[in-house]
């Protein structure tokens, strides 16, 4: 995730299955995946449920509030 050449372009993690017990909460995933060292790309990580749809709104609306580079 480090790769030069993937400066610049966005990442979204989804976390699924929040609903079930044991799943990882979003501050977990992030120090888990080590997120926080991603300097030059815009980041996000949503903790989700497919299944039920949890917080998928909230995922999609981050993807279409993104700004093309022109």
């Amino acid at each position: 995730m480090n790769n030069k050449s993937l400066a610049g372009i966005p990442l979204l993690l989804l976390g699924n299955k929040n609903d079930l017990e044991g799943h990882l909460p979003e501050k977990e995933l992030i120090t888990r995946m080590d997120l926080g060292s991603l300097k030059d790309r815009t980041v996000a990580c949503f903790s989700i449920s497919a299944k039920s749809q949890n917080r998928l709104d909230v995922a999609l609306k981050w993807l279409t509030d993104l700004k093309p580079k022109k």
